[in-house]
């Protein structure tokens, strides 16, 4: 059984790694500085019926996500990149948590499985499919940046765990109320603000396919029928507001262009590329990309869905059936969509990761695993250990053999790099040892699922290694800080382009709106005699085809910090504003 002292470990452990890479680090990529950026004008525009950045309304999807982090925000007094990324975190740890209740809700386990209690193979498979649902490469990523997909992936598991026990309910007393499906039906229609119609069409897909699956047409009739009626009044406040904020063409613009149409081919070229064309991938991208996206347990995957999909499957509870069933509509969700990325499948990962750990549970609880069973786990353990041992001295080595790009980054926290990776690689090495070892004690029932949590504790080692590192070459404070200095002087540069990618960043950090240059115009814009200056990405293609007045600008500026992120950027002043330092 499993032990009561390490249930509250692992809950302490499961919170803690979900709030790793949240408030450590400052905001990296485009993703985490362009919806940071529109949070920052929200608050301080006070516009809140949709997202803003520099003056500019974007109506892609409804911004449940920004209104989540302005509460953050607006309870702390105060705007970072910590609390901006915080609902992400929280709603990935909540998709995590429904995920657990819900496996260990199934029923008794087999007959024919001995070597773990019933009980305790049910709480096994649930907490296999959470650390290793947390620990996968796109899931870990994604609860970490100020996205909205995060979001989708937990009202999405809320609404089907929803669903789930009220179908429990009807099940132990046919006499129960049909205010049941309440709370779903209203949890459902609130997808929608999670990412717009994506989100009710998941819930719908699962649902419908389980019911299809059990063949109860009247339930699934009568409850789409009043499900249009909780939405329509759901979503109606939101129209309304859009309404007040751009009239009849933000409601198209919402409703249509990114709703519709990022769902649907088309085929006239005059469209917009945005949303029309944006990410419209062929019908086996998923096919392809999926396996990538699911590391590192790729390889458990394949004999877990041979288990599960087999016509011999032993997986045959109402929950299994239910889990299966899901999976099966939102990928056929997935794949009939022409938009297609890999942060839309986040709301699959828990189901696809639930019939991992309830399979490694019925495994760990077998005497042998099946041969494609160990080969599959031992390639998995493999590739695992080698990455987490290799990590650590991948740090170490670089930190000598590459200075310019580890130990300048790195200083003044050479000597905590060096320690940490230390400190990651004998926890790495130790839990493999721990892992093999488990194999054949008494506790081998708990082999298989306790290696994902070691997994992810080396992970988190080496993760506090290597953020030095990781910071210097991700952060775009150098080029804040140089922007900083010359609006001091009475300088504000204006940003080349205007690419969102760029501007939420310096949005951010300024707390103000930026100045843009229109492409093309660089030219123009620095011949003025006025003092002007103009932010520009050093390798963006078009710059380096635009011809300057004279050839090149009178000066340029550069971050002095290491770097590559900030780096990436310099600011270029005309002659009147060099003449003018």
């Amino acid at each position: 059984m499993l032990p009561r002292a390490l249930r509250p470990l692992l809950w302490i452990f499961l919170i803690g790694f979900s709030l790793l890479g949240v408030f450590d680090h400052s905001l990296w990529g485009p993703n985490d500085s362009r919806e940071a950026g529109m949070i920052s004008e929200m608050r301080r525009e006070h516009v809140y019926a949709a997202t803003v950045l520099n003056h500019e309304v974007i109506l892609e999807k409804p911004p449940l996500a920004q209104w989540t982090a302005l509460v953050f925000c607006a309870l702390a007094g105060r705007i970072d990149e910590g609390l901006v990324r915080l609902p992400s975190a929280l709603y990935g740890l909540g998709t995590l948590v429904l995920l657990l209740l819900l496996l260990r809700a199934r029923g008794p386990g087999r007959d024919d499985a001995p070597h773990a209690a019933p009980d305790d193979r049910a709480e096994i498979g649930a907490w296999s499919a959470v650390l290793l649902c947390a620990g996968s490469a796109e899931f870990w990523e994604y609860a970490r940046v100020v996205l909205t997909d995060m979001t989708l992936a937990f009202v999405v598991m809320l609404s089907l765990y929803l669903f789930w026990r009220a179908w429990e309910r009807g099940e132990r007393d046919p006499g129960a109320s049909a205010w049941r499906w309440g709370p779903f039906l209203l949890v459902a229609a609130l997808a929608f603000y999670a990412k717009g119609l994506i989100g009710p069409g998941f819930v719908w897909c699962a649902v419908g396919s389980f019911l299809v699956w059990r063949r109860r047409w009247r339930l699934l009739l009568a409850l789409g029928i009043v499900y249009s009626a909780v939405l329509v009044a759901a979503v109606a406040p939101w129209a309304a507001a859009l309404y007040r904020l751009g009239g009849r063409d933000a409601l198209h613009v919402a409703f249509w262009d990114n709703q519709i149409g990022r769902f649907l081919n088309f085929s006239d070229r005059s469209l917009p590329h945005d949303p029309y064309f944006v990410h419209k991938e062929p019908i086996t991208y998923y096919l392809v990309k999926l396996p990538i996206f699911l590391l590192p347990w790729t390889p458990l995957l394949i004999p877990a869905l041979i288990g599960w999909w087999r016509r011999s499957t032993p997986f045959r509870e109402p929950v299994h059936v239910y889990v299966r069933a899901a999976c099966f509509g939102m990928l056929l969700l997935l794949h009939v969509a022409a938009a297609k990325v890999g942060s839309y499948a986040l709301p699959v990962f828990p189901f696809l990761f639930a019939m991992t750990g309830v399979w490694i549970a019925e495994e760990a609880a077998r005497p042998r695993l099946s041969k494609l069973g160990a080969w599959c786990c031992g390639l998995t353990f493999a590739l695992a250990s080698l990455v987490l041992c290799g990590a650590p001295l991948a740090l170490v080595i670089g930190y000598f053999r590459r200075p310019e790009l580890v130990r300048a980054a790195a200083d003044p926290h050479g000597a905590r790099l060096l320690g940490l990776a230390a400190v990651a690689f004998l926890i790495a090495a130790a839990s493999a040892v721990a892992v093999v070892r488990a194999r054949s004690g008494p506790s081998r029932a708990w082999a298989l699922p306790l290696a994902p949590g070691l997994a992810l504790w080396a992970f988190s080692a080496i993760w506090l290694a290597a953020l030095p590192i990781l910071e210097a070459h991700r952060t775009y404070a150098p080029i804040v800080d140089l922007t900083r200095r010359e609006i001091a002087a009475g300088r504000m540069p204006a940003l080349y382009r205007g690419d969102q990618r760029w501007l939420g960043a310096l949005a951010f950090y300024l707390d103000r709106t930026i100045p843009t240059v229109p492409i093309n115009t660089l030219a123009e814009y620095l011949a003025s005699s006025e003092p002007r200056a103009v932010i520009v990405p050093r390798d963006d293609e078009e710059f380096r085809q635009e011809r300057l007045p004279a050839g090149e600008p009178a000066a340029v500026l550069t971050p002095a910090l290491p770097g590559r992120k900030g780096n990436a950027f310099a600011i270029y002043l005309n002659a009147a504003a060099a003449a003018g330092r």
